[in-house]
């Protein structure tokens, strides 16, 4: 009974440690979680999702969208609003 119940605690401690690991795991380096990059609609697997030059973390920090390449083409520095209008058109 007693080896039972290590085995599952030691389960337990393993699928903790992944967990944990996946919560932090950055595939690409920028400094953005794939978690956070997920959620921000950049990928997790480029360190620079729009090919502007800029890294995703850098366009963060600065307030611009890591998801528009902002060297050619004129948009407002987080550009949402035109994000939501192109979307739903």
């Amino acid at each position: 009974m007693i080896d039972k119940i290590r085995n599952q605690q030691e389960k337990l401690d393993e699928l903790r440690n992944q967990t944990s690991r996946k919560l932090h795991l950055d595939s690409d380096g920028d400094g953005i979680t794939d978690i956070e990059e997920r959620l921000k609609g950049t990928s997790p697997y480029s360190i620079d999702t729009d090919g502007d030059g800029r890294t995703d973390l850098e366009e963060v920090i600065s307030g611009t969208n890591p998801r528009i390449n902002e060297t050619d083409k004129q948009y407002s520095p987080l550009a949402s609003d035109y994000l939501e209008v192109e979307l739903e058109l």
